[in-house]
């Protein structure tokens, strides 16, 4: 397991207290987003404890974003620890520890995507619990920290209101496990297709996870070469039209990440052997090429 995103090097400047009140709830979340596709397996929060608390559970909950950036629907997945493993207040924020909480498994996430990273005190005496160290004017740039007071159970669809305006972030750490990219699947034309015909233009594929980008090889059959390197989409244009009659191609997708490239299955297509007739005539009927032979009183017509 390594540290695969945080923002761990803001300035400790003040906290956030998270409490359970009965219905009330004093609930903070923090909204980032992946730079890879990696299983998350354990967060961590920079933090210190009421000295006054006695007994409770600090949970965190991994949860999807709005088309508002906030956080939003039910937990993906979560964890909780002991709030008495925490160290008691200092007064100085900069004096806080990295606390750990392991999820309950895995949850793989996917590159570019925002999750908020929820917090919720459960059971807690007395209500200010759990402090979460922030930086006032923060400078992450995948997400901010947002807060709710009202809400219990913690997460869900209800309204989140974003700190300071949206210009502080909370100190996190996201650790876990960089995925190997699986091969690319479906292939567009099939594999071994044939009647391929000669102004095909695309080449299309599917992912099969865990990818960032993709490298493309295209080319005569046992001569493929690098066409596009580190491409985000699943579908490529052949640059080199039309095709020739009655050729076999070869083509391969490699799949990426930064754990490493995974190299695909090699696919392949043949060109059709001629173009087919096209309409023409009067009615814009196929024309039908046919030979006509005449000896004495007989004609033959015959289909060629």
């Amino acid at each position: 397991m390594a540290l695969i995103h945080h923002y761990n090097t803001g300035d400790a400047d003040t906290a956030s207290n998270i409490y359970d009140y009965g219905a009330r709830d004093s609930i903070r979340a923090q909204v980032f987003t992946s730079p890879f596709t990696f299983n998350l397996e354990s967060i961590k929060i920079y933090c210190q404890r009421n000295a006054s608390a006695t007994a409770g559970t600090i949970t965190a909950y991994i949860t999807a974003v709005d088309g508002n950036g906030a956080p939003t629907g039910g937990s993906l997945k979560n964890g909780s620890v002991d709030l008495m493993t925490i160290a008691a207040t200092s007064g100085v924020w900069a004096n806080s520890e990295w606390l750990e909480i392991t999820l309950s498994s895995s949850l793989a996430l996917d590159i570019n995507i925002q999750y908020a990273l929820v917090l919720h005190c459960d059971g807690v005496n007395p209500i200010n619990a759990l402090y979460w160290v922030r930086d006032v004017g923060g400078g992450y740039a995948g997400g901010k920290a947002y807060s709710n007071d009202t809400s219990d159970p913690p997460v869900g669809d209800f309204a989140w209101n974003d700190i300071n305006n949206g210009n502080d972030d909370f100190l996190f750490e996201l650790w876990g496990t960089l995925s190997v990219s699986a091969k690319a699947t479906t292939p567009i034309p099939s594999d071994s297709a044939t009647g391929i015909t000669l102004d095909q233009t695309t080449l299309a594929w599917t992912t099969g996870g865990s990818t960032d980008t993709y490298n493309v090889y295209f080319g005569l059959s046992g001569d493929m070469s690098l066409v596009s390197s580190a491409q985000v989409g699943t579908s490529w244009s052949i640059d080199s039209l039309p095709l020739s009659y009655n050729t076999a191609y070869q083509w391969r997708i490699d799949s990426t990440n930064i754990n490493g490239t995974t190299t695909g299955n090699v696919w392949s297509f043949t060109t059709l052997s001629f173009d087919p007739p096209v309409a023409s005539g009067l009615n814009n009927m196929v024309t039908i090429r046919k030979v006509i032979a005449a000896a004495g009183n007989k004609i033959w017509i015959e289909d060629i």
